[in-house]
């Protein structure tokens, strides 16, 4: 965080889903097994500014393109 900026920024990508209990799927290259309960939870930190930036350009979330009053 810069001194001067006064901001603090962490980002977290979560991916969660269901599927067959105790499978195997593919998670965007990376094998990834299913508890027994048949749903799934990653949390990953995300900390690299240029990723963030691309996120944001392609999916915009309505908080930062609707206007403020």
């Amino acid at each position: 965080m810069s001194p001067s900026a006064g901001v603090m920024i962490e980002a977290e990508l979560r991916i969660h889903g269901w599927g067959a209990p105790n499978s195997d799927i593919d998670l965007f290259g990376q094998r990834y097994r299913i508890g027994p309960g048949g749903r799934f939870q990653l949390l990953l930190r995300v900390d690299d500014a240029a990723l963030l930036a691309e996120m944001l350009r392609q999916h915009p979330p309505p908080e930062l393109t609707c206007a403020r009053s």
